[in-house]
């Protein structure tokens, strides 16, 4: 965080603590990083209510078992 601070854009850390990823919890222009069951984890970006990660591009839909961490 503290270098995207450094360039001028406003963070702050939030722990996803029961949040849904499909109730709109969740502001656009996030970096959310989900966790799988097995505690492994990788990011996505959220822009204009659509999930995008680099791995696979756009994502429709996220399997049950990913959960928020922050």
């Amino acid at each position: 965080m503290f270098y995207l601070n450094s360039k001028g854009y406003k963070t702050r850390m939030i722990q996803g603590v029961d949040i849904y990823i499909y109730q709109g919890e969740i502001p656009n222009n996030s970096i959310v990083r989900f966790q799988y069951l097995n505690e492994k984890g990788h990011f996505a970006l959220k822009v204009n209510n659509l999930f995008y990660d680099p791995r696979v591009v756009e994502v429709l839909k996220y399997k049950d078992d990913h959960v928020v961490t922050h």
